[in-house]
């Protein structure tokens, strides 16, 4: 019998990894990088990879060093391996989600059985912003790797070995190189509030294992910082502090968001398991979970070791205390403890921020999907702290039925907008929404299907396999998404840019108050970029466009309203000559347009701007 559970547990492990690997892998090459974040990225990447400046990295001819290099370094190594593309941009982000999710299955099924494991990868792998991000050309999930490697070490020098702190280190090294302080901070600040809660800061702190484990750090970092700074001088230590200092305390590049704003994201980006949060939280939020201590091995403190499995005084129904219970008890204790204050430290920490953006929070997906996964009842257990009331357990099968019920009736609601309006919420086109309706049927269907046999499923106590129901109907749904429906709508998004790139050819164009990197990254050159207070320096660069002695012509990208005011600063610049302005492409925002102005006379330009 031992035999066939372990067979049949290496084989759900297995095929839940596959189907990991399936939601992260498949066709993640077959659509363009989405603007802003993804070909910036890809683009310094590349310009490592071509150029062999391993040391400052580049975007559209200027250094960029918003963020430590290291992803940049997996990105260029994937085109050195595979190749320039869209799947090497974004493998990076894919594998290191692989692992995450990896990680998250063995913490979560360590003394916990090999199904919650099986749950916590699920729940991670599934939930949107981090199935999203896995999927994307950004530091993000990189940073999120070692963020969970260096926390999950720092537990394992609080519960097990202190020589943990090698690991820990390592991790903290390359999250030091992957985005700066924020690598040390979150993990330290973690593993400190957790030592203070459970009186073990001498064990954690006062080791020779410490100085060793951020030493380590220090010899991953530390180089780069110190070339770094060689190669740029006071110019890198001004985007060191403007990118951590001024980032945190003030709203920079347009990001200022309300106060609200992460728990939107949150609530959106946990999706589809949003709607059980509200159980997990019940479960949680009871005197048991935060006021026993770790220490009790498997009983409640205050009663003595020989108390029956159930008191009729206290009402607590416990375990038969013997010893590998008591083990699995304080372990199931205090890692959900350790991944609650993790999570929400990490939220804490980003909603107190300044500067807000949906990405920030992920580093807490990992420490949630654990928790979330130890939380989920058994139909044969009462809880997985060992102190829990039988009607507190009945109460917490209540909460995740009517979770069930809510994202079922959410599912046929969800299903039905999309069917009658995607094509207005994808903008496709009459072909494209004909040739995509299938697939959208496909998705309607699936999710309300799964949604509802997951409803049965908890009706019938069977929480697990409910969760287990919802993610296969998510596959299903993410390989028509990924497969057709994105592919598509991003096309759409970036047909204006690549229409644009095929007008202007090899021709001099210049980008006027315009954020849109992949013009770089798939016109493979570097575009002058002009912002909307920089129309003197626009047209600083239009005379030096000299196609030759008697002729200067240059395309230029800008909103409508500008191409008049364009003009007329032209003719006070060249009133003896004759100036041409001829619309090539018009797009949803933006216009290309092609300037030739005939026999120049060059004048000394003075500051004019083209407001």
């Amino acid at each position: 019998m031992t035999h066939q559970r372990s067979s049949k547990a290496q084989l759900l492990t297995l095929l839940s990894l596959g189907a990991v690997g399936l939601l992260f892998f498949y066709a993640l090459g077959t659509y363009p990088l989405f603007d802003p974040d993804e070909p910036r990225y890809a683009e310094a990447s590349r310009q490592i990879a071509l150029y062999g400046d391993w040391i400052t990295p580049h975007f559209n001819g200027l250094i960029r060093l918003e963020k430590p290099p290291f992803f940049y370094w997996l990105a260029a190594l994937s085109y050195k391996t595979f190749g320039v593309s869209e799947w090497a941009a974004r493998f990076p982000s894919a594998i290191l989600a692989f692992l995450t999710v990896g990680t998250a299955g063995l913490t979560a099924s360590w003394r916990n059985g090999w199904k919650k494991g099986l749950l916590s990868e699920l729940i991670l792998a599934t939930s949107i912003l981090f199935l999203g991000i896995a999927r994307m050309s950004i530091t993000d999930m990189t940073l999120t790797t070692w963020l969970t490697g260096a926390s999950l070490s720092l537990y394992l020098v609080a519960h097990h070995n202190r020589r943990w702190w090698i690991a820990a280190g390592a991790f903290i090294g390359l999250a030091l190189l992957t985005k700066g302080p924020i690598g040390i901070v979150i993990p330290i600040t973690v593993i400190g509030l957790y030592s203070l809660w459970t009186r073990q800061c001498r064990k954690v702190f006062l080791t020779s294992w410490m100085p060793l484990g951020l030493g380590l750090a220090a010899l991953i970092a530390l180089p780069w910082y110190v070339m770094a700074y060689q190669a740029n001088g006071d110019f890198f230590l001004q985007f060191l502090f403007w990118n951590n200092v001024t980032r945190y305390s003030s709203a920079v590049s347009g990001h200022k968001q309300p106060g609200w704003y992460y728990i939107a994201v949150l609530l959106i980006g946990f999706m589809p398991w949003t709607f059980f949060l509200p159980a997990a939280v019940m479960r949680i939020l009871n005197k048991a979970f935060w006021f026993t201590p770790l220490t009790c091995r498997g009983v409640p403190c205050g009663l003595p070791p020989q108390s029956p499995t159930h008191n009729q005084n206290t009402n607590i129904h416990l375990r038969e205390p013997t010893r590998d219970s008591r083990t699995a008890d304080i372990e199931a204790s205090s890692l959900l403890r350790y991944c609650v204050l993790w999570a929400g430290f990490v939220f804490t920490f980003f909603m107190l921020g300044q500067t807000r953006l949906p990405t920030y929070i992920l580093p807490m997906f990992p420490p949630l999907a654990i928790a979330f996964a130890l939380l989920v009842p058994n139909a044969n257990s009462s809880s997985i702290d060992p102190v829990e009331t039988q009607n507190a357990n009945a109460r917490s099968f209540k909460a995740w039925i009517s979770g069930g019920l809510l994202s079922s009736l959410v599912s046929v609601v969800g299903s039905l907008i999309l069917i009658s309006q995607y094509t207005k919420l994808l903008h496709f086109s009459p072909a494209q929404a004909e040739e995509s309706f299938p697939g959208i049927v496909i998705i309607a269907v699936t999710y309300m299907l799964s949604t509802m046999i997951a409803l049965i499923l908890l009706i019938k106590r069977q929480a697990i396999a409910a969760m287990v129901t919802s993610c296969a109907g998510i596959l299903v749904i993410s390989v028509c998404l990924w497969g057709q429906i994105i592919p598509t709508a991003a096309s759409n998004a970036q047909a204006e840019t690549m229409s644009f790139l095929q007008q202007v050819g090899s021709a001099p164009l210049a980008v006027y108050d315009l954020q849109r990197p992949s013009l770089t990254y798939y016109g493979k050159r570097n575009f002058p970029r002009f912002s909307s207070h920089e129309g003197d320096l626009l047209l600083q660069w239009l005379q030096k466009q000299t196609r030759d002695p008697k002729h200067i012509f240059a395309y230029i990208i800008l909103r409508e309203h500008r191409i008049a005011m364009l003009q007329n600063q032209l003719r006070k610049l060249y009133p003896t000559s004759t100036i041409q302005i001829q619309r090539v492409e018009s797009g949803s925002k933006y216009n290309l347009i092609s300037i030739l102005v005939s026999h120049p006379q060059l004048p000394k330009l003075t500051h004019t701007n083209i407001q």
